[in-house]
């Protein structure tokens, strides 16, 4: 199972965070809740199997807001892993991967 968050990297006012969240179809993703209190960066999270699809909608869309830039967080949770892309304009400008180490430690 994977987690993906999506978000602004801009704090932006309730409007325009659901105005991106429809242009980026996340309504039939997520069921987002519009932060009304002052200006705040847009986040959305959903989980799915496989998200490229998902993904790959996001930035296409992402053309038709080209003056935010949004960020995708993949969390792989059975691996324990993260990718994150940036997304501006339709393009993928940036893009990171990583892992956490888990120790536990017995008292």
């Amino acid at each position: 199972m994977k987690v993906i968050t999506v978000k602004s990297k801009e704090s932006l006012s309730p409007d325009i965070q659901r105005d991106i969240h429809y242009t980026l179809r996340m309504e039939h993703q997520s069921d987002y809740v519009i932060r009304d209190i002052g200006d705040a960066q847009y986040s959305a999270t959903i989980s799915l199997e496989n998200p490229s699809e998902a993904v790959d909608l996001i930035v296409s869309k992402s053309s038709e807001i080209p003056e935010y830039t949004i960020l995708i967080d993949i969390v792989d949770v059975e691996a324990n892993k993260i990718e994150r892309m940036v997304v501006k304009n339709g393009r993928v400008e940036e893009r990171k991967s990583g892992s956490w180490e888990w120790e536990v430690k017995a008292d």
